[in-house]
């Protein structure tokens, strides 16, 4: 199964909620990130297949100059052009360039965000399904807006959209077929490009309506099946993760996949923290990829 890397570097270069800049004049990313991001396509090229990277030339420039271009199988920034095309905001729309890009690759591929690495072989039996998604989250009203709560311009809201649903969270989205792909992409950006809100607030979290809420609305709205990659379900309380295991599924418990996910911020501002969470990745790369370990080692050899 192909799998897909999507980054564009303009969120992190405003300094985007979700996006984490260490520079100030030009693109550079945390060590502890990169080296998450890396390890990311390593362990899915030792275990899946092959992965591929979409982003812009910072990005691929900032890789190449690190010498770290050549770990991804296949890199494409021409449809980032195309992309530029939209003029998203940024600040509001920090993954809409993933958004976008569903509708520009043909199925089926799994998409996996950067700070997310999937450590196991997945059975190829979960991809006998339309749509596979990480897992299922609960709906908190502080990053998931009421409808009436929401500001995003001439965006019309299906009547039967369901707003009692659990949402599905996308750090892994995986698509059988094109044709629900393609729509649900099309409409995710019809969104964002209306997603631009005065509201401090709802500038950080509204694109996780089109992200993670639209894509469950729909697929129960058109009665197509999909799936989760975990037996477990989010339900997001403050800073501190609350799961709940909902299902059984035997071939789910062999999927082993490590998000980092909102713990970025207690790294960057916990130096402790962050020197166990490299001090663990540097443990992967001796374990697994020892042939990358020179290349690697101006990512972590503070922490040695």
């Amino acid at each position: 199964m192909i799998g897909i890397h999507a980054f564009w570097s303009q969120p992190t270069l405003t300094g985007t909620q979700g996006h984490h800049l260490k520079g100030v004049d030009k693109f550079e990313m945390y060590d502890f990130e990169l080296l998450h991001f890396i390890l990311s396509a390593l362990f899915y090229k030792q275990y899946n297949g092959h992965i591929h990277l979409y982003t812009d030339n910072t990005f691929a420039t900032y890789l190449s100059d690190n010498k770290f271009l050549d770990i991804w199988d296949y890199v494409d920034i021409g449809k980032y052009t195309e992309f530029t095309n939209l003029n998203l905001n940024p600040k509001s729309n920090w993954t809409g360039f993933k958004t976008w890009l569903l509708s520009q690759i043909p199925a089926p591929f799994l998409l996996i965000d950067h700070d997310n690495i999937i450590y196991t072989k997945i059975p190829p039996v979960l991809f006998d399904i339309p749509v596979r998604f990480a897992h299922l989250e609960s709906i908190n009203p502080y990053y998931y807006p009421n409808k009436q709560d929401m500001d995003c311009g001439n965006f019309k809201f299906n009547d039967n959209w369901n707003w009692e649903l659990d949402v599905a969270n996308t750090c892994l989205l995986y698509f059988k077929d094109n044709k629900f792909k393609n729509k649900y992409s099309k409409k995710a950006m019809e969104f964002e490009i209306n997603n631009s809100p005065n509201d401090k607030h709802l500038a950080e979290v509204q694109y996780l309506f089109a992200d993670q809420r639209l894509l469950v609305m729909m697929l129960e709205d058109l009665n197509i099946e999909y799936g989760t990659f975990s037996n477990s379900k989010f339900t997001p309380i403050g800073d501190l993760p609350d799961w709940t295991r909902i299902g059984s599924d035997k071939l789910l418990d062999k999927v082993g996949f490590d998000h980092t996910w909102g713990y970025k911020h207690h790294l960057i501002k916990n130096k402790q923290a962050r020197k166990t969470y490299m001090k663990r990745h540097i443990e992967m790369v001796n374990n697994n990829f020892i042939e990358y370990y020179d290349l690697l080692l101006p990512l972590f050899k503070k922490y040695l």
